[in-house]
């Protein structure tokens, strides 16, 4: 869900022309990062989307946590969530 999104939003309102993903294992959690280089956004306003609440909402069902860091040179999505063995 919250890679679907990610993709969306880079596609629909990021004007980027490339993007980056990683999804790493360590210290029993799993991290998920999503970078562009397109316009980004204002974080501090954009909180209150449809998209962006969905993707909270699924982190912390997860006992996650996401963030985003965006500015002019693009934008970053890391969401973070433990391991349950």
């Amino acid at each position: 869900m919250v890679f679907k999104e990610c993709l969306h939003n880079l596609i629909h309102h990021s004007g980027s022309t490339e993007a980056r993903v990683s999804l790493v294992r360590e210290n029993g959690s799993i991290t998920l990062e999503v970078s562009d280089n397109g316009k980004g956004f204002d974080v501090s306003r954009s909180h209150q989307g449809h998209g962006l609440a969905s993707m909270r909402e699924r982190a912390a069902s997860l006992g996650g946590q996401i963030e985003w860091i965006s500015g002019v040179g693009g934008t970053t999505v890391k969401m973070r969530v433990p391991l349950h063995t």
